[in-house]
């Protein structure tokens, strides 16, 4: 039994979930829809090894608010390193996952969440945090903290989400080989320069595949690891087909034309491995020149946000965020 009170209860998980518990959260999270380009929407699944997901980057906090037995809604934190504009490292925490079922209940259930994710501030010793979010969702963190117990966040840079389609002729470039993991982590802060850069991970623990690494040129002008998250999270569009997709994760580049490339290689590697589609993320800065590069490819256009506290607001500074931790 994993809580049957009358009362509202915030319960903490930072291991298994109980697979009672894990079919209540994927019926909970069936509710919360977003966008995806022109007419498209789909919902998240994080289905069985419900924390997998998240432990991929760092030490994962699942809260859970029930209200006899029913969920009223989840928040995730995770404690993580990120590498700053300056090139220290400090620990954030990634503050994902939030949803509160609509309702009479709402601020309770957000409150309850709130002062969950301040014990686990607390626990930490404070410090930065960030979270992103998909443009179209229905309330922005700006709307919902800052008040109460919830750290006030504010909107610090832009990312585009690209979804392109594997077109079934692509080949590997000449120039591109496959390369060791640390490599590719290697040439990521490298090229990155003196963006903001959520750094290490496992990507073992969210994909279903070996995650391939991918170097471009030598020195490196472009790099990226194809990987996917179908351990820990999969997309389900309406009527209940799964989008099946790898991601591009530690993806960086020179200029827009060798990403570009880098991205034809890695879409021959997703298809290889049965994948239709790509996603990649990049810095808003860097997406209408890239997005140039792969006009025949016809890619869905998805933007984000990131919004942060304690951290630094200016948009001048470009974050560099994998799509797979989305």
């Amino acid at each position: 039994m994993w809580g049957g009170g009358s009362e509202m209860e915030v319960l903490r998980f930072q291991g298994v979930v109980p697979s009672g518990l894990e079919l209540a959260l994927r019926e909970f999270e069936e509710q919360f829809t977003y966008p995806l380009g022109e007419g498209e929407s789909f919902h998240v699944s994080h289905g069985g090894g419900y924390l997998n997901f998240f432990r991929a980057m760092g030490e994962a906090s699942l809260f859970v608010v029930l209200r006899r037995e029913k969920v009223m809604g989840t928040l995730v934190g995770v404690r993580r390193p990120m590498r700053q504009v300056d090139g220290r490292v400090v620990t954030v925490t990634y503050v994902c996952d939030l949803k509160v079922a609509p309702g009479t209940l709402r601020g309770r259930v957000l409150l309850s969440l709130g002062r969950a994710l301040e014990r686990l501030w607390q626990e930490a010793g404070g410090g930065p945090g960030y979270g992103v979010v998909m443009q179209g969702t229905s309330q922005a963190p700006t709307v919902y903290t800052g008040r109460g117990l919830l750290p006030g966040f504010v909107n610090v840079a832009e990312l585009v989400i690209f979804r392109l389609p594997v077109p079934g002729t692509a080949v590997l470039d000449d120039e591109v080989r496959v390369a060791e993991f640390g490599e590719v982590q290697s040439a990521f802060a490298e090229l990155t320069g003196r963006g903001m850069v959520p750094i290490e991970g496992r990507p073992s623990y969210r994909s279903s595949m070996n995650p391939v690494p991918l170097i471009l040129g030598s020195p490196v002008q472009a790099c990226g690891l194809v990987e996917d998250t179908r351990l820990g999270k999969q997309l389900v569009a309406s009527g209940g087909r799964e989008m099946k997709a790898a991601h591009l994760s530690h993806f960086a580049f020179r200029s827009a034309d060798e990403g570009a490339r880098l991205i034809r290689s890695a879409l021959t590697v997703a298809e290889r491995a049965g994948f239709p589609a790509l996603f990649v993320c990049v810095p808003a800065s860097r997406a209408q020149a890239l997005q140039y590069c792969l006009a025949d490819l016809v890619p869905t256009v998805a933007p984000a946000a990131v919004y942060g506290h304690n951290i630094s607001s200016d948009k001048g500074h470009e974050w560099w965020v994998h799509s797979s931790e989305i």
